[in-house]
């Protein structure tokens, strides 16, 4: 084989490395996409479960607190 050949020959085993190449990064570029997109959508919903679980815990301070001033006005009326 000659030099010419052989550099043709180097030159499209290294053509096709760089697509292989580029085919892998599309892929991860892809799966890093879809990986970000799912990562939102989870923090998008423990967001809103923490503030469901926040606004239940001062629904439930704020009906104890009823309950307790309730039960100091039947207190104060037995008195």
């Amino acid at each position: 084989m000659s030099l010419e050949d052989e550099m043709h020959h180097e030159a499209a085993r290294l053509d096709s490395e760089l697509k292989q190449i580029d085919a892998q990064l599309k892929k991860l570029h892809d799966k890093i996409f879809n990986l970000l997109t799912v990562r939102e959508k989870k923090e998008h919903d423990l967001k809103a479960l923490k503030d469901s679980f926040d606004s239940t815990s001062y629904i439930d301070a704020e009906t104890e607190r009823l309950l307790q001033d309730a039960m100091k006005g039947k207190q104060k009326a037995r008195l």
